[in-house]
């Protein structure tokens, strides 16, 4: 029996709707990503955790993150009390001042303040 013969290619149609396109954009797009790029990969060096809590959106901070930003401030003898009643930066966000006298035992006004204004900053941006 003879082989069947391969399928004609289907016709190349032009776009014209890529105003702007650069043609050589996709030249080398692979080039200088490496092998699995665009997949979730923990040892990645754009990884929110190993990223300063500065440089990532509040509500991404872990718990450890918080208590830097604490030790920041010069509160690093509450950091256990925010790791023990976990605090990350999703929580931070949602912290209302009765909520740090009332549940996380913190009586100094000074410090209550400092804190809670600090959150307000944190909310703002």
């Amino acid at each position: 029996p003879e082989p069947e013969p391969e399928p004609e290619p289907e016709p190349i149609v032009e776009d014209n709707n890529d105003e702007g396109y650069d043609e050589g954009y996709d030249e080398g797009y692979d080039e200088g990503y490496g092998e699995g790029y665009g997949e979730d990969d923990s040892s990645d060096s754009m990884n929110d955790d190993n990223l300063s809590y500065k440089e990532k959106p509040v509500d991404k901070w872990t718990k450890e993150d918080v208590s830097i930003w604490l030790t920041d401030l010069g509160f690093q003898e509450f950091v256990s009390v925010f790791l023990e009643n976990y605090i990350d930066g999703e929580e931070l966000l949602y912290l209302q001042p009765a909520e740090i006298k009332d549940e996380l035992g913190i009586t100094k006004l000074g410090v209550r303040k400092t804190i809670a204004r600090e959150v307000k900053k944190l909310q703002e941006t």
